[in-house]
């Protein structure tokens, strides 16, 4: 209980979702996870992909119109998978050094499959795009 308990299902919640986002450009790729044996069980890493430059919020870099259009399709595939990232905010966007950006922080992800009649999802679908095109006015050219 606690915040060890709140950061192990973000953990848990990143690991299913960087699992089910492999291959979708413009988002970090998992390489491992571990349960870290040691006196507490709870103790686990995720090791993802690096991705050089820093965030958005860091850089205040205007997004280009390539940029927008990268950011879109990376937030479509991950709907089509069946996850909303429900946390697009400058901090999640990594942009400078690769020709496109990257999404990161999954751990707030939305499964499709976990909602029942899929309005909560298409919810979280809309809000999605709506966060995007918040930051799409505050840093574009």
């Amino acid at each position: 209980k606690g915040p060890k308990a709140f950061m192990r299902v973000r953990i848990e919640i990143e690991r299913d979702a960087l699992s089910k986002a492999q291959g979708i450009q413009g988002v970090a790729q998992k390489i491992s996870y571990h349960q870290l044996r040691c006196e507490d069980p709870s103790v686990q890493a995720l090791v993802r992909e690096y991705i050089p430059g820093h965030t958005l919020a860091k850089t205040g870099k205007c997004l280009d119109t390539a940029e927008k259009s990268y950011l879109e399709e990376t937030l479509a595939a991950l709907h089509q998978r069946g996850m909303t990232h429900f946390d697009l905010v400058e901090t999640n966007i990594i942009v400078g050094v690769l020709p496109r950006p990257y999404l990161i922080e999954l751990g707030a992800v939305r499964f499709k499959d976990e909602d029942i009649d899929h309005t909560s999802f298409d919810n979280s679908v809309q809000e999605d795009l709506a966060q995007l095109h918040s930051l799409f006015e505050r840093y574009g050219v």
